[in-house]
């Protein structure tokens, strides 16, 4: 503790808080990183404690992410939410998205009877999230293609059921369409169950269209279990009396 200590003391002249992801390796992130074992969380909680309150975007993150282990001693649910939260508001990609996920779930709960300004939540997080990731790829400050993927995927897997509201529809079809034409196979599957779904989404119906993105689904992938879920629901006898 006291080598942690002296170390929190000598960083605190050196470097003073950036903006996320140039702040992502600070000097106090850089001390944390031999104590990463969950033993070691204690000798070093307290110090990241205190960088986050001074502004450093990294300590916050990972006080979120040690607090949120269950195998810590130090493990909290709400000191976790509070510094990943904190995390999020200072720009960090990865809570960011942590926190989207943390409304996606409350709104898609069963006993949720307001389930719209989660989701809506959720969605803002989730495309500040793509934003940021997609603007630092291209100005060479920070890259993550798998949280990238992680979110189109996610549009297409689970926000993209929620598309009959409106305003959700109207950021989330465009993404999926953008991705599916780079041949992103869960962005095609999605399209097709859209085009082809009259019952929640009739003003999106065009089955013409269902089969295209349904048809190059399969050709990139037939074995796929979201290819044979999006058949399934293309070439239902229903849908094939509409020819």
């Amino acid at each position: 503790p006291l080598v942690s200590q002296s170390w929190y003391e000598f960083a605190m002249t050196l470097e003073k808080p950036k903006k996320f992801p140039e702040g992502d390796d600070c000097c106090f992130y850089r001390v944390f990183k031999p104590f990463d074992a969950p033993e070691d969380y204690p000798l070093v909680i307290d110090m990241l404690h205190r960088a986050s309150d001074l502004g450093y975007v990294n300590p916050s993150f990972t006080c979120g992410y040690i607090h949120s282990r269950e195998d810590s001693s130090l493990y909290d649910v709400d000191i976790a939410k509070k510094y990943s939260t904190k995390a999020a508001e200072q720009g960090h990609y990865i809570a960011m998205y942590n926190v989207g996920v943390n409304y996606l779930n409350r709104g898609i709960k069963e006993s949720e009877t307001q389930p719209y300004p989660l989701l809506k939540q959720s969605l803002e997080y989730f495309e500040k999230t793509r934003i940021g990731l997609e603007k630092s790829r291209k100005d060479g400050t920070y890259e993550y293609e798998e949280l990238e993927s992680d979110i189109i995927d996610l549009y297409a897997d689970r926000m993209f059921y929620y598309s009959f509201y409106p305003d959700l529809g109207d950021t989330i079809i465009p993404l999926l369409i953008e991705h599916g034409w780079n041949r992103h196979l869960k962005a095609m599957t999605a399209l097709a169950r859209l085009y082809a779904d009259q019952a929640d989404r009739p003003h999106y119906f065009n089955y013409p269209e269902a089969v295209k993105w349904c048809e190059a689904a399969r050709l990139q992938d037939p074995e796929n279990e979201d290819v044979i879920g999006a058949i399934d629901v293309v070439e239902q006898d229903s849908m094939k009396n509409i020819l």
